[in-house]
């Protein structure tokens, strides 16, 4: 009986379950957005670090004169106390470097004792290999400058593109949340509805059936039964019969011309 009555049970349909695929989408998405917002921080923070680390190990030499670099990564970034300078340089076989400036907003400052170095060029370099270098300013300017590689280009390309995904995806999570929002809104709106103009139903009792309301107990034995009290009847006046009229009798028919009376 009780798998009959487990079996017989409404089932929920599956149109009538609240919409939760976009909600879930749109958290999903905020997350990622959030992970991927704070490894570009990072990023960003660690390209700071070695910014700052350029001069660590590095020679600093007089404008006009020639330094070397032995390079440990694939970049090379050049550094000056006077911003006004010219680099020539070349690797171990001869070959000539170009120098590129730094983009706009790209430029940075490092403080060494009361001197402050000004990054001014940037260059590719072959991990291993020799480079000879020399920055020399205008006639009358003076100061030094310091030649490094610089592993942390890479870092700053990282979390501009972590950044930008964090961004992208934040924007994404946001319309997936609104919308699933939005429609689980109008799903309690429907099942409001019906809920409220639909009568209560009684409760289905085992097997199916519909449970009826339980009979009314007998009369305990020896109880008294409770005095009828008739109501009299209302004293209405006789209606009188009247008579009903008849009609006048016909007058006799004439006789015909020619015959007797």
């Amino acid at each position: 009986m009780a798998q009959a009555g487990a079996s017989a049970a409404p089932q929920t349909s599956v149109t009538d379950r609240p919409p939760k695929g976009a909600l879930i989408t749109g958290i999903v998405l905020l997350l990622l957005a959030l992970s991927s917002c704070g490894v570009g921080g990072l990023s960003c923070v660690s390209f700071g670090t070695s910014f700052t680390d350029i001069l660590t190990g590095a020679s600093t030499v007089a404008l006009g004169e020639t330094t070397n670099l032995d390079a440990a990564s694939s970049t090379g970034v050049v550094v000056s106390t006077s911003a006004d300078v010219v680099c020539e340089g070349e690797d171990e076989n001869g070959s000539k470097v170009s120098f590129a400036e730094p983009s706009t907003g790209s430029t940075a400052e490092i403080g060494s004792g009361a001197d402050t170095f000004t990054f001014v060029y940037s260059f590719d370099t072959n991990p291993g290999s020799s480079y000879n270098v020399v920055c020399a300013g205008s006639e009358f300017s003076e100061g030094q400058y310091a030649v490094s590689s610089f592993p942390g280009f890479g870092k700053l390309g990282v979390g501009f593109a972590g950044f930008l995904s964090g961004f992208f995806l934040t924007f994404l999570g946001l319309i997936f949340l609104i919308v699933g929002l939005v429609k689980r809104s109008r799903w309690k709106k429907r099942q409001v509805g019906p809920a409220a103009s639909s009568p209560p139903q009684p409760p289905a009792a085992v097997g199916g059936a519909v449970a009826s309301a339980p009979p009314m107990p007998p009369p305990l034995p020896g109880a008294a039964e409770a005095p009828r009290i008739e109501a009299p009847t209302p004293w209405m006046p006789d209606t009188p019969v009247l008579p009903t009229p008849s009609p006048p009798p016909m007058p006799p028919t004439p006789p015909a011309p020619g015959e007797l009376q």
